[in-house]
């Protein structure tokens, strides 16, 4: 990871889900799949509409880039004040960009097509929940910003203090 700029590296994480989800397309027609144990490999699509509050989707992934901003400016601000060469806060910066990655990956295609691809899932019975990689790249990249967070601001302050 280049110290100087984390966020390459998150955005190359957040855009890798692209091959996945073209090998997906390629190889599976669409509503597609093939289930190995409760492993579910498919090419679904959920398509754009309403969110439970009301909010198209395209609505929320603008609330989510505007949250994405405000975290990374104050991800910013944070390691201005206590120590920008801070490990803590470069990888808190890799997450976000992770996140911002599969933002830009989710709204190119829900633009493009309507719609988000789903290529890997679990089934249980007759429920099965499908998802995509950036989904889980999403989930570890925002369980892990906060104790970054909080690694390269109790090391700034210490740094600080000595």
């Amino acid at each position: 990871m280049n110290p100087k700029f984390p966020e390459a590296l998150g955005l190359l994480v957040g855009l890798a889900d692209a091959l996945p989800r073209l090998l997906a397309a390629a190889w599976l027609a669409p509503g597609d799949g093939r289930l190995y144990g409760p492993l579910v490999l498919a090419n679904v699509h959920h398509r754009n509409g309403v969110l439970g509050i009301g909010l198209t989707t395209m609505q929320g992934f603008a609330m989510a880039a505007g949250l994405l901003a405000f975290y990374y400016a104050m991800t910013r601000l944070a390691a201005h004040w206590l120590g920008p060469d801070e490990p803590g806060f470069r990888w808190a910066r890799a997450c976000l960009a992770v996140v911002a990655g599969v933002l830009a990956l989710n709204a190119g295609e829900s633009l493009l097509s309507a719609k988000v691809t789903d290529y890997v899932g679990l089934a249980r019975g007759t429920r099965v929940w499908m998802l995509n990689f950036g989904d889980i790249a999403i989930t570890v990249a925002l369980l892990a910003y906060l104790p970054l967070m909080a690694w390269g601001g109790v090391a700034g302050w210490r740094a600080r203090a000595a």
